[in-house]
């Protein structure tokens, strides 16, 4: 190649040519296409076999993840399964129209290796984590969200159906629950159109806890029931992690009850939230910073 147009580098900042055979997390180009930014990076999960992993990639574009290990970077070329064994390696596809630094590959790589994995085998799926969906956003909402990635729900310990993540989601009108026809009818304007979780409310009869993977610095949201707030320890008793403010702001909805919100400043990786019981299940929300 006599001429290259984009640029390379990976985790410890090496760039160009020089990638090529490090071992590193992930590895990220970016350029323009026909005068406007984009860019592609592929994150390799910290526990994939031989972490941090092999890049086979050129400076022009070529590039792949190498978790063998060639025997002139220091690999032995060889990875043995024994009979009836199996392999899985995971890795993320981030496709932006960023123009390179603004991409924030470091911090999607924190919240890629804090998201919970499930284990896989040659006979079982693998179950899925939340769906996340963008809704039509109305011409009057301005798009707030895009911070949270993925939530996985547990029941009693165990994991269970995943919830839904709307990009961009919490607006008027729209659906409180998974399990119930609630929704919203009154939310503060500044908070509308971030993303919103549609949790289980039936959730409130079991011990049923939330971990949110965070992608993006923002403001998470927890929306709890105003007729049963005291009643939710972790929350008012100071112990969660982060802690979790108390507003004046309210929530209202089409049934017999509104919502008081508490927020906390978060930054990319996994917030867990606790069990509620009485009332309507809490809800999740977040906006951005901007």
């Amino acid at each position: 190649v006599a001429e290259v147009f984009g640029h390379a580098r990976n985790e410890q900042g090496t760039a160009g040519k020089a990638i090529w055979g490090e071992r590193s997390d992930w590895v990220h180009y970016w350029g323009k296409i026909e005068e406007k930014d984009a860019g592609i990076a592929i994150l390799a999960h910290p526990q994939n076999p031989r972490s941090p992993t092999w890049w086979h990639a050129r400076d022009y574009g070529l590039v792949a993840p190498n978790p063998f290990g060639p025997t002139k970077d220091g690999g032995d070329g060889a990875l043995t399964l024994e009979e009836g064994e199996s392999l899985t390696l995971r890795y993320r596809f981030l496709f932006h129209d960023c123009a390179g630094e603004d991409a924030k590959i470091a911090d999607q790589f924190v919240a890629y290796a804090n998201t919970p994995l499930y284990p896989r085998t040659l006979t079982s799926p693998i179950p899925k984590d939340s769906e996340s969906f963008t809704l039509n956003v109305p011409k009057n909402v301005i798009p707030r969200g895009s911070v949270i990635a993925s939530v996985v729900r547990k029941t009693k310990g165990e994991t269970a159906e995943a919830p839904k993540v709307a990009t961009h989601g919490f607006i008027e009108g729209k659906p409180i629950f998974q399990d119930r026809d609630y929704r919203f009818t009154k939310i503060p304007e500044r908070l509308q159109g971030g993303d919103h979780v549609l949790t289980f409310n039936d959730d409130k009869k079991i011990e049923a806890n939330y971990e949110v993977t965070i992608s993006e610095p923002g403001m998470l949201l927890l929306l709890v029931d105003t007729r049963v707030e005291s009643e939710v320890d972790w929350l008012v008793n100071g112990s969660s992690k982060p802690r979790f403010e108390r507003t004046e702001d309210t929530v209202k909805t089409n049934k017999d009850f509104a919502y008081r919100i508490y927020v906390a400043e978060v930054d990319p990786g996994v917030v867990n939230l606790g069990p509620q019981s009485g009332g309507s299940f809490y809800s999740i929300a977040a906006v951005n910073r901007d």
